[in-house]
């Protein structure tokens, strides 16, 4: 399929590091991790612009020794006595054995026609007596070239771990008796959308904390990915999915589509160290959407991770061919730009070409104008928020501070970050697929892009007016829900 993004930007290609986590409030990761917007120095001076001081993230790779993501070859790529191997993962596992290595499979992604294996020296191998952990980095990468060898392997990378603390709360004290219609809706005007809509017809999944059961949400399926529960212990999770699709009731909060069905794929546990997974637990969660992708519209991607240029051994073809295995089958994947203040695309999965970049804004008073007191973190109203990342990698904005939405306790509470811009848009892809249900992604993407607010529109005293601040002058469009459900044949 042709690219999203070709309207956007030349991409620049940069050989990266895969380290995931949730792109949440601005937050401070565990030691041996990198930093989501740590040392953020926000002036709370309302007359001032916003500023920021970002740390350089460790240089580290966080990788999980012994496990290994192998994406197979499609059979009509193969020619010669590859073709006729009945069973490609043993005889890669054969291979890799030949070697010197135990190698057996630990999960099978047969939609994405993908493996993780786990492998480590042999008894008898070269590596006999060697501590796996304290060889992780020559093991990986003997290992990762056997594979990339092997003419029946399309892409191979080690599994990557993903840690975080929890979302911060900026505020936690609302009360329930009546419905509130949260500062990101009322910017972006869904609510003008919403205010006759009871249920929206569309599938939406969270690859996420998981979410818990909400008297404000809609939740369809769960599915866990990492362990055996599907509860949401860190919160970010059920956060997203209410301001993707919270019902519009007489409680709460309301969501972009509201009641739309929340599939619940949780594939980031709370640990001790925050909250955390794996490369191979989202590509599990992919799968399974992909398995599904009849029924499911949209998939929200509030996570992301570093990846510093000055780095060349990574690879993340695995990552963002699974993406597109989603989007070539009618999926639309919205992702967080991420809370940096970097350019975007130093990150993934937001410089990938095909999926949705989401940047964030801050608004205090759901309206355009710029007259509402500054955010909780100093950005004026109506400005582009000072943790957002940017670039011309980036879609399209959002807003992402101080937003209300569902807590996985049953309450509601206000957070930060392009995760909380994300499902915005999310939910708007949601209700155009509900009322448009044989769109494309292009076209979802396109009608998102049409019915949006640019950067020459001038205030209504409503929703429908730009922002201030993106620090890069590409003036990506403005969400704007009011009229996205009218878009015909937007290509």
């Amino acid at each position: 399929m042709d690219n999203l993004k070709t309207l956007k930007r030349t991409q620049v290609i940069v050989t990266v590091i895969l380290v995931l986590s949730i792109i949440g409030s601005p937050i401070t990761l565990m030691p041996m991790q990198f930093s989501l917007g740590q040392n953020n120095t926000i002036s709370n001076n309302s007359n001032t612009s916003n500023t920021t001081s970002v740390s350089t993230p460790p240089t580290e790779t966080a990788v999980i020794p012994g496990k290994y993501i192998v994406k197979l070859k499609d059979p009509s790529a193969l020619g010669g006595a590859a073709l006729s191997i009945s069973d490609p993962i043993s005889a890669v596992t054969t291979d890799i054995e030949d070697q010197g290595f135990d190698a057996s499979v630990n999960r099978s992604l047969l939609g994405l026609n993908t493996y993780v294996l786990d492998i480590a020296p042999s008894e008898n191998g070269s590596f006999s007596g060697a501590s796996l952990l304290d060889n992780s980095s020559v093991v990986s990468s003997v290992v990762e070239n056997i594979l990339e060898e092997n003419p029946l392997v399309e892409s191979a990378q080690a599994d990557m771990l993903m840690t975080i603390p929890e979302p911060i709360s900026n505020a936690s004290d609302f009360k329930t008796s009546t419905q509130t219609i949260p500062r990101g809706i009322d910017r972006i005007d869904a609510e003008a959308t919403n205010k006759s809509l009871q249920s929206a017809n569309a599938d939406i999944a969270i690859l996420d904390t998981g979410v818990n059961n909400h008297k404000d949400l809609n939740l369809f399926k769960n599915i866990s990915f990492v362990g055996i529960s599907t509860q949401d212990n860190c919160g970010h999770g059920t956060h997203v999915a209410g301001t993707a699709a919270a019902r519009n009731n007489s409680f709460g909060v309301v969501g972009a589509a509201p009641d739309a069905r929340i599939w619940n794929v949780k594939v980031l546990e709370k640990t001790a160290d925050g909250c955390s997974g794996s490369l191979s637990g989202i590509l599990s969660g992919l799968n399974y959407v992909l398995e599904n992708a009849d029924t499911i519209d949209v998939v929200n991607l509030s996570l992301g991770g570093y990846c510093p240029a000055w780095r060349s051994e990574c690879d993340s073809s695995v990552y963002e061919s699974s993406i597109n295995d989603l989007i070539n089958a009618g999926v639309v994947v919205a992702v967080a730009a991420g809370n940096e203040a970097n350019p975007a695309d130093w990150y993934v999965p937001a410089r990938f070409q095909n999926v949705i970049t989401v940047s964030s804004i801050s608004d205090t008073d759901g309206k355009c104008g710029g007259m509402g007191t500054p955010s909780s973190f100093g950005d004026l109203d109506d400005s582009f928020s000072s943790y957002s990342n940017y670039g011309p990698i980036v879609d399209i904005a959002a807003p992402g501070s101080d937003i209300l939405s569902t807590w996985n306790d049953g309450t509601f509470k206000s957070i930060s970050g392009t995760s909380m811009a994300t499902p915005h848009v999310a939910g708007e892809a949601a209700l155009y697929k509900a009322n448009h249900p044989d769109a494309s992604p292009s076209e979802v993407y396109n009608a998102l892009l049409t019915s949006a607010t640019k950067g020459n529109m001038q205030c209504d005293g409503n929703g429908h007016g730009y922002f201030t601040g993106d620090v890069d002058g590409v003036n990506e469009p403005l969400l704007y829900g009011k009229n996205v459900t009218t878009v015909s044949n937007p290509n």
